[in-house]
């Protein structure tokens, strides 16, 4: 079959259209963005944490040091729960998040390609807490794959289906989730 006088190959579309059928496209971001917002680098995550987690292992030290260590982990685990857990599922930013301006949140389904940003919620917040162990396993390669991982994500991240935005997205309309949402799966 022929269309203006060049050969055509593949299917046609109803009717004897000489229009060739494509097939729908997804929706693919780019390397580092979510539809149009940024995702936070990985020096910034790094500056996020540091802020948030030095301080308790220079509490932790000390008091390890005076066999005081059963005190020590109370602490930083009341306070790693208070600012990890807590704080960031119901604001979507740590301590260490709001100083260096990054928001972690996750994506709701609207349609099939699209979505919104919701924050993540405690439950996820503790989900993705407890997974960062996995990131600490292999030489903490978890912690360093958002450097290479085109959504910018820790293995924590990738389990909890959260994202980090970078303060560039500041302007985004950032919901709270509503019961039974669905997520997209990934991301």
């Amino acid at each position: 079959m022929t269309y203006n006088g060049y050969p055509q190959t593949g299917s046609m579309a109803p009717y004897g259209d000489a229009q060739p059928r494509t097939a729908p496209q997804l929706q693919t971001w780019r390397r580092g963005y979510m539809d149009n917002a940024k995702l936070a680098s990985w020096p910034l995550r790094l500056a996020a944490g540091a802020i948030d987690y030095l301080p308790l292992f220079l509490i932790f030290d000390p008091l390890g040091q005076a066999h005081a260590a059963a005190l020590g982990f109370v602490i930083m685990t009341a306070a790693t729960l208070a600012n990890n857990v807590y704080m960031q599922g119901i604001t979507g930013q740590s301590l260490g998040k709001r100083i260096v301006g990054i928001r972690l949140v996750t994506a709701i389904e609207d349609g099939p390609a699209s979505f919104r940003f919701v924050l993540p919620g405690v439950g996820r917040c503790l989900a993705r807490q407890l997974a960062h162990f996995l990131d600490s396993l292999v030489f903490y390669l978890g912690y360093l794959r958002p450097i290479w991982h085109r959504r910018r994500q820790t293995w924590a991240d990738s389990i909890a289906s959260t994202a980090v935005l970078d303060r560039s997205a500041a302007d985004l309309v950032i919901e709270r989730r509503a019961p039974g949402a669905r997520t997209i799966e990934g991301i």
